[in-house]
């Protein structure tokens, strides 16, 4: 990773937050691993107490763990919690959304369009391996589904809304990334038209089956992988 250019503090601190995020989301810094400051200060080029403090924010956001008199590790959540994770995110988030599309205006839609276009023109797909997710792709996903809430302007309820997303890709991570054949695109698009045609109902059904359908086939994956293992699904 490039070494994080030199700023004010604030922009600083939001730099490495990403990087640290990037790292997480991309499978280097994996489930259950422990932070090590001092290898994370030298590979990003920043003071340890630069990344104390946003190991402190991802801890928050439940990305990280702290545990007393051990340090920072990677959160982790068993397979087994994702269907009640999954409902409660899908709850949560379609209320977001319909008080995003109540209150929302022109420049909100455009801001939903943007996203949605950068991500439809990034393969979903590795190049050099096609069973694995694109980290680019993955990043501009999660762009989008903040965004479809983003105009809720309830800070409480999005910084939960974010928080559910962080464990539920966490647990993405520990099973791998989805096989089964779906087509996320046209999911998406049904979302973006639901939500211009300011169908609230319409658009937050639409996201709980796209999540619901994540979680399906997620779960399979990971009951397939378990059985072939010989090791029982909890």
């Amino acid at each position: 990773m490039g070494k994080i250019v030199n700023g004010e503090s604030r922009s600083l601190s939001s730099d490495v937050y990403s990087s640290i995020r990037q790292l997480v989301f991309s499978g280097q810094l994996e489930p259950g691993r422990w932070i090590q400051l001092g290898a994370l200060s030298d590979r990003l080029e920043v003071s340890k107490t630069v990344i104390r403090e946003v190991l402190s924010t991802l801890v928050g956001e439940g990305l990280l763990e702290l545990i007393p008199g051990r340090g920072f590790r990677v959160a982790e959540f068993s397979p087994s919690e994702l269907p009640e994770l999954t409902e409660v995110r899908c709850l949560v988030e379609t209320y977001a959304l319909k008080k995003s599309v109540d209150k929302g205006d022109v420049d909100w839609e455009a801001r939903l369009i943007a996203a949605h276009h950068r991500m439809s023109r990034e393969p979903r797909r590795a190049s050099d391996d096609d069973r694995m997710l694109n980290q680019e792709w993955a990043r501009l996903h999660a762009e989008f589904h903040w965004v479809l809430i983003s105009n809720a302007s309830v800070p409480a309820l999005q910084d939960f809304c974010r928080k559910l997303a962080a464990m539920f890709d966490i647990c993405r991570l520990q099973i791998g990334p989805e096989l089964g054949a779906r087509d996320v695109e046209d999911e998406h698009r049904e979302i973006v038209a639901a939500v211009l045609e300011r169908d609230a109902d319409r658009a937050g059904d639409l996201l709980a089956r796209h999540y619901r359908e994540t979680t399906h086939h997620l779960l399979q994956q990971w009951e397939q992988s378990q059985k072939q293992l010989g090791v029982k699904a909890e």
